[in-house]
């Protein structure tokens, strides 16, 4: 799992002085761990539970841990088998411990597993039960990137843009970039300053960019960009 560096309170007040924050975006965002504890009283709980860099915060605060979402978290594998009694059955198949699915293979929901961020889990999908993949999802998967260069035609470009591991397709192919999804794409920093025009900031349009992992260097390099101190 990548690492991003933190956003700081220089990046965040710049971020504040551009656009509104969309805190349930922002939960999400692991790079915005710091600034998340500095502002408890706007964190949507919700978002949080997926948040890979929330766990200490989310155990302190288990009552407010959305146990589906919480699920999908890739930090989560501890907490998930110690308290899988709470998870409702679908969302188990997205879980990143495949040991987890192993243990009872006949509960496992297929159609969920598109989302999981387990290269096993994606392999077993596509080999076993090739009647159960959902495209859609599979595209925006970085465990997939070789599956999805092997079937291009069922390439959905929507989510592909947020795939980090598909960025050598989406510049081979810049016509079927979403720009509004690329905004989330820790990977499309450059491609993102070369193009300022078409970054998503704006909380009523969701503000991918907020939920952007490498949010921190973007608005870093941007501010240096255009000189803003």
């Amino acid at each position: 799992m990548m690492i991003y560096p933190m956003m700081n309170q220089t990046t965040f007040k710049f971020l504040k002085s551009i656009t509104n924050i969309n805190w349930k975006l922002l939960s999400r965002n692991p790079s915005a761990i710091n600034i998340l504890k500095a502002n408890q009283s706007h964190i949507n709980w919700d978002s949080l539970s997926v948040n890979s860099a929330a766990i200490d915060l989310l155990k302190a605060n288990s009552d407010k841990i959305n146990w589906t979402h919480f699920s999908k978290n890739p930090s989560a594998i501890d907490l998930l088998d110690q308290y899988s009694n709470r998870i409702g059955l679908p969302y188990q198949s997205t879980t990143p411990a495949i040991e987890i699915l192993e243990v009872n293979p006949d509960m496992i929901f297929w159609k969920y597993v598109v989302d999981n961020q387990s290269h096993e889990a994606i392999e077993i999908l596509i080999n076993d039960h090739p009647d159960m993949v959902e495209w859609l999802q599979v595209s925006a998967n970085p465990n997939a990137i070789d599956i999805l260069k092997a079937n291009p035609d069922k390439i959905d470009w929507y989510n592909l843009s947020t795939n980090p591991a598909a960025m050598d397709m989406l510049k081979a192919n810049p016509r079927n970039i979403n720009w509004l999804k690329l905004s989330k794409n820790p990977a499309a920093i450059d491609m993102l300053l070369d193009n300022p025009d078409k970054i998503d900031w704006f909380p009523e349009d969701n503000s991918y960019i907020q939920e952007n992992p490498n949010i921190h260097n973007f608005l870093k390099c941007y501010m240096c960009k255009h000189d803003i101190r």
